[in-house]
């Protein structure tokens, strides 16, 4: 056969695999939801021109005093709102005379999950009165934190004392001086009060930059009674930025008090609205859970604040914070679509070791191992672990897709967590054995406990999508068990196991791990996140581009 014969399928190969790459693009879509945040804020106010104090701390703090109030209180946050992220105040001041201190604080609070650290001017509708010392500051702070993954910085919050052009070209300082710092994680807030987010979304200098947005009842109306006058008015200010914004700012009512004159009691969040603050709450809490996006209620505490989600007792490392309104609290955990369980047992038996840690754990993969053993027959999470990063079986091996309100997550509360099927992450002899990888618990299937080696053909006899189906299932984890007889051939082409990651599931279900084929080509298909409905011509080009690459290999 010629040479350019030969190329053919080659091209073929090729052309398919592009468009496999470009269809999968088009349909991936980000979230922010890794934020489940509150500001803690100073009891006066953080715009100010001296030292921010957030509640509980004290001028005469030391760095191991502050970090004992810091550890007080974000234990409250973890145990009591489900949080995992603070957002806190820092202006010229603070850092010059008080950054010992602070930089307790803030290490705790990273040490447990993340902190965002945002700039606040002396007040409202005002610009650094000295921007050598504002460039001073975020210079120490970037020094101290530029490289630390879990410190997120927030430029100024809320700029309106600047035009588009000018907060544009101050950000674009900003990002000129401190290039060292990954865009990931630098906030943006958008033009006004954080209102405009396309503004700043839309100007191509700002492309991997996180954007802020911020959302209160005084910036509507009081005749807004219902959710979607609410809802309408917030997607107004995100615009199609939805993706790589987070809401730094957004809150109500949590103590009884008064407004324009109006008293208010305690209000219920749980019910059909009677008034405009409980149609901003509701209206607000599902729009962010509808977009996926992370927020940072305003306020998780603040002295004195009727807005604040908190109530402080004690001082020191024996402040305890208490929830004055129940209604209020679930409906911010309601927003937070990464929202972690609230309990669950330890996971059962591990082969050589405990069973892992207790459910509830924050995510980002600190929850979601076992303490000892290889293949941890309950994982971790039990009845509680909702967090994206699932539970695992044993030593190391995690598993998406773990319950609850997670995206894509399986069963509610967690209940797939960690089973990894007997014979834990791997089957007796391949990937795709007994017990698999699958994230629908890891029930034995029928995928052959002999795996990745079919020695007497290159294509598995069960065809090249298994009988699991295409689509994978309501469950949208595990992609169609391998047939019994396709279990990953020795080409990689049978049982490659692609699970299209729940198509009838809106926003996608984690495409569970599936199918880490041994051949050459083996198609490891986790597709599971994106929200529209082409998975399975995704999972149809990919076979086919194998179908092709094998065509070529035999006739070579």
């Amino acid at each position: 056969m010629s040479k350019s014969k030969k190329m053919v399928p080659v091209i073929l190969h090729l052309i398919l695999l592009l468009s496999t790459v470009c269809l999968w693009a088009s349909n991936v879509s980000a979230a922010t939801n890794q934020f489940r945040g509150v500001n803690w804020a100073d009891p006066g106010d953080n715009f100010q021109s001296g030292i921010v104090l957030p509640s509980g701390l004290s001028s005469s703090d030391t760095n191991s005093s502050a970090a004992a109030v810091a550890e007080a209180v974000m234990s409250e946050f973890i145990s009591k709102l489900g949080a995992n992220a603070v957002r806190l105040p820092i202006n010229e001041a603070t850092v010059a005379k008080f950054w010992s201190a602070y930089t307790g604080v803030i290490d705790t609070i990273a040490s447990k999950g993340t902190v965002i650290l945002c700039f606040w001017s002396n007040a409202h509708s005002a610009k650094p009165a000295d921007m050598t010392a504002y460039w001073n500051m975020w210079k120490t702070v970037v020094d101290k934190y530029g490289s630390n993954d879990n410190v997120y910085l927030e430029i100024y919050n809320e700029p309106n004392a600047y035009s588009k052009a000018d907060l544009g070209n101050l950000y674009n300082s900003w990002l000129t001086q401190f290039a060292t710092v990954p865009k990931g994680r630098v906030i943006l807030d958008g033009t006004s009060m954080a209102q405009n987010v396309p503004d700043i979304g839309s100007d191509s200098r700002f492309d991997g930059c996180l954007l802020a947005v911020h959302e209160y009842s005084m910036w509507g109306d009081t005749s807004w009674t219902t959710e979607s006058q609410w809802i309408n008015h917030f997607k107004g200010y995100v615009g199609n930025y939805a993706d790589r914004t987070v809401c730094t700012e957004w809150g109500g009512p949590m103590s009884p008090g008064s407004k324009n004159g109006v008293s208010y009691g305690s209000l219920d969040y749980s019910q059909t609205p009677s008034n405009y603050f409980e149609a901003y709450i509701r209206g607000i809490t599902s729009q962010l859970r509808t977009w996926n996006m992370g927020s940072f209620y305003w306020v998780g505490l603040k002295d004195g604040d009727w807005y604040s989600m908190t109530t402080k007792s004690g001082s020191g490392s024996s402040i305890a914070l208490s929830i004055p309104n129940q209604s209020g609290l679930e409906r911010m955990q309601y927003s937070w679509t990464s929202t972690p369980g609230t309990g669950g047992s330890d996971g059962g038996t591990a082969t050589g070791g405990a069973g892992g840690n207790s459910g509830g754990a924050r995510d980002a993969g600190a929850d979601a191992r076992g303490s000892g053993g290889t293949t941890g027959t309950g994982g971790v999470g039990g009845g509680g672990g909702a967090s994206a990063s699932g539970g695992a079986g044993g030593t190391g091996t995690i598993l998406t897709g773990s319950g609850g309100a997670s995206p894509g997550g399986g069963a509610s509360g967690g209940s797939i967590a960690g089973s990894t099927g007997s014979g834990g992450g791997f089957a007796s002899g391949g990937r795709t054995g007994s017990g698999g990888v699958s994230a629908t618990g890891g029930a034995t299937g029928a995928a052959g406990a002999g795996g990745q080696s079919s020695s007497s053909s290159t294509v598995a006899s069960g065809g090249a999508i298994s009988s699991g189906g295409s689509t994978g299932g309501t469950n949208a984890g595990g992609g169609g068990a391998s047939s019994s007889s396709s279990p990953a051939g020795g080409s990689g082409v049978g049982g490659a196991s692609l699970g299209f990651g729940g198509a009838t599931n809106g926003s996608g279900g984690n495409a569970g791990s599936s199918g880490e084929s041994s051949g050459p080509l083996g198609c490891s298909c986790s597709t599971g996140r994106s929200s529209g409905s082409a998975e399975p011509l995704v999972g149809l080009l990919l076979c086919l581009r194998m179908l092709a690459w094998q065509r070529s290999r035999r006739r070579t």
